[in-house]
């Protein structure tokens, strides 16, 4: 009897200590790359007598018909930056880095969120601006200002912060396109309603946002950050091989959250709701965790 709870103990703590080890070591899954392989088959060659590789047709079409799309959706998403203001140049170039790498997709599912009463198709599209319109901040006349934006019923592309603290609150939808927001490096609080690429820069920030695509650019010494997730619709509500009928969806959900190139995988920790720096001690507070975690870094 003695022998028998020496051994469930023993199990008890091999358990623990394997799940220690599990959380420890945990790291955010890699997306795939598009595949674009195509199957092949070995027949003999009846005049030569020996073996030939033959490419499927249909598998020749499917993969001719991606790499168009592909080429097209980064040709469209070129065009659509044309017009940001400089502020973006560097998420600019990050961001088509990471798209022609397969790091992120070509197209999102701006519109995953659906009618209550009629079930709509999902819409894969480039991360096109709202509009060309910028609004700015007003520049702080004291450190201890903060500094607020109201967008209303302003459709604006581009909401910029400043240096100090600064409030972005834009609650109205944006249908199919995306608002780009820079808040800087003040503890800033993001307020947002429809699909959102958000900066916050350095600084202890708070983030509201979502159903609607929601990506979030991640720079180093991010601090400690607290986002506020609706994760209702981030779920993928379609088959994802159907996306395009040509580009498959090979990530969770339709939310993002991106790393700096400065930033390596490994010195990035997930446990449950929490992302935090090994070196540094940064982290992001997550009420949900909805997103797919991806970094620039080839490392």
């Amino acid at each position: 009897m003695r022998s028998l709870v020496l051994l469930t103990i023993l199990i008890l703590l091999c358990g623990a200590g394997y799940i220690g080890f599990s959380i420890l070591t945990f790291e955010p899954e890699t997306p795939q790359r598009y595949n674009l392989t195509v199957q092949i088959t070995e027949s003999t060659d009846s005049i030569g007598g020996g073996n030939q590789m033959i490419f499927s047709t249909e598998d020749r079409v499917k993969k001719d018909r991606m790499v168009r799309v592909l080429k097209e959706g980064i040709l469209d998403s070129e065009r659509a930056w044309g017009n940001a203001p400089e502020q973006l140049g560097t998420i600019h170039s990050i961001f088509m880095t990471t798209i022609k790498t397969g790091v992120l997709p070509v197209f999102y599912p701006v519109s995953n969120y659906s009618d209550p009463i009629i079930s709509l198709p999902q819409e894969y599209k480039i991360l096109k601006p709202v509009s060309s319109t910028t609004l700015q901040v007003s520049v702080n006349t004291g450190e201890d200002t903060i500094s607020a934006i109201i967008c209303g019923s302003q459709q604006a592309g581009f909401i910029f912060g400043d240096t100090g603290d600064n409030n972005l609150v834009c609650e109205t939808s944006t249908e199919t396109d995306v608002r780009f927001f820079l808040s800087g490096p003040g503890n800033d609080q993001v307020i947002v309603r429809g699909n959102a690429v958000i900066d916050g820069g350095v600084g202890d920030d708070k983030i509201q946002a979502g159903p609607e695509l929601t990506m979030i650019y991640v720079s180093p010494n991010f601090g400690s950050d607290t986002i506020e997730m609706n994760c209702d619709e981030s779920q993928i509500v379609v088959d994802p091989q159907e996306v395009l009928k040509s580009v498959p969806w090979d990530y969770n959900f339709i939310h993002f959250i991106v790393f700096d190139p400065r930033i390596s995988k490994k010195d990035i920790s997930v446990t449950g709701n929490v992302i935090e720096h090994k070196i540094t001690g940064d982290k992001i507070l997550m009420n949900q965790n909805c997103f797919n975690i991806v970094f620039a870094s080839e490392e």
